[in-house]
């Protein structure tokens, strides 16, 4: 019998990154991005993190989503503000401060805060989304540091030290903006990933394995890749 399974596999995996994934959130607005650079230390290498206290008084200047930030090591505060839509029904906010890859650490990382300092959450490749509310008059500051990524198979790297790495920017501002969270596609993503994870788990000779596959297999086939919202609850 004919072995499928690497078919199957690749199939979900473009799918889901052409289409179910980008089909998660829908794109409803902007937020107007200001930014400060925490300034460099008295010899010239990048400065320390500064307390949110001391970055809330500083004078912002206007940033852009697309604008480079972030020597390796240094920090910037970002202020977004914005208005949250009465009408949505699954709000939030997605802010994509130039992450590479999906994992979490070895590169820029961000914590959100209120005008008052308390902490909303943190933010990371795998978590770039902060809770809003309809209606809601967005004002917050992120405190993003711009830790580089020196994964680059244990090799030596000048971007490991704040003395030798380059006062080059090595992020980019990539996303902003307000959006409407559909569920539906959230819920089948998690049990793709669910299931995709137990079946790379299972061996090639479980039978469960290619059950599984043929079951994602029957889902994709199922799904309206033209309107995958509106068919991702009856997959």
């Amino acid at each position: 019998m004919h072995d499928r399974r690497s078919e199957i596999r690749g199939r979900l995996r473009r799918l889901v990154d052409q289409h179910v994934r980008p089909a998660e959130r829908r794109h409803v607005a902007d937020l107007a991005v200001e930014a400060w650079h925490v300034p460099p230390d008295a010899d010239g290498t990048v400065g320390e993190p500064v307390p949110f206290a001391t970055a809330r008084t500083q004078a912002y200047g206007a940033f852009a989503v697309g604008d480079r930030w972030g020597a390796a090591w240094a920090t910037t505060w970002f202020r977004l503000t914005g208005e949250v839509p009465a009408e949505l029904a699954h709000a939030e906010l997605v802010v994509d401060l130039g992450f590479q890859g999906n994992m979490a650490g070895f590169q820029a990382e961000g914590l959100v805060h209120r005008p008052d300092g308390t902490h909303v959450k943190g933010l990371n490749p795998l978590n770039d989304w902060v809770p809003v509310t309809p209606g809601e008059t967005v004002e917050l500051y992120v405190e993003a540091a711009a830790n580089p990524h020196v994964l680059t198979g244990w090799s030596p790297t000048r971007l490991g030290d704040k003395v030798t790495s380059s006062s080059d920017p090595v992020y980019r501002l990539v996303a902003a903006a307000v959006v409407e969270a559909r569920p539906e596609v959230r819920e089948l993503l998690g049990d793709i990933e669910v299931l995709d994870q137990l079946a790379a788990e299972l061996g090639e000779d479980d039978a469960r394995q290619v059950e599984i596959l043929l079951a994602l297999e029957a889902a994709l086939d199922a799904l309206d890749l033209a309107d995958v919202p509106a068919t991702a609850s009856t997959v």
